[in-house]
């Protein structure tokens, strides 16, 4: 191999190396420039310089990969929590929203029906209230009383 063929190759690994394998290139350079009327010495030289060079482009394709895996496992975890916490938000906000569903109908159920101000208050009640209407339903006589029972609870007037 002749010098303009080394020399290329070392500037083009240099642009793309780190400080560390700069480093490397240029010690190996070093070593080389005494060495080129020495075929033999050239020859070992040049093996060295391909291994080493070697060994730079695989550390980057290592950690090009290592980047990748990182990522991909990243993305996974991401996805896996962004489920969890999903289902936990859904169920804090579902269960309030089911139990003053499940109010309405039995009010309903109660009272023959229910108007539609009525079942907005149930609906809109907060969970102390809706509490609260769970255990006075079998003392309550109509739907004035079931708003009296609200707005007490929440301070409506």
């Amino acid at each position: 191999m002749n010098r303009a063929k080394l020399e290329a190759g070392a500037i083009s690994h240099l642009c793309n190396a780190n400080e560390r394998q700069k480093k490397i290139l240029k010690a190996i350079g070093n070593r080389l420039n005494p060495l080129y009327n020495d075929s033999m010495e050239m020859t070992r030289a040049e093996d060295e310089f391909f291994y080493q060079l070697d060994l730079i482009e695989r550390e980057k394709i290592g950690k090009e990969e290592g980047i990748s895996i990182g990522k991909d496992i990243g993305k996974e975890e991401g996805i896996s929590i962004g489920k969890e916490e999903g289902i936990s938000i859904g169920k804090e906000e579902g269960i309030p929203i089911g139990e003053r569903q499940l109010m309405v109908k039995i009010l309903a159920a109660k009272f023959g029906s229910l108007s539609i101000n009525a079942e907005k208050a149930v609906m809109d009640a907060s969970a102390e209230v809706i509490d609260q209407l769970s255990k006075k339903i079998f003392d309550l006589e109509d739907e004035e009383e079931l708003m009296a029972v609200i707005y007490s609870q929440q301070n409506y007037e």
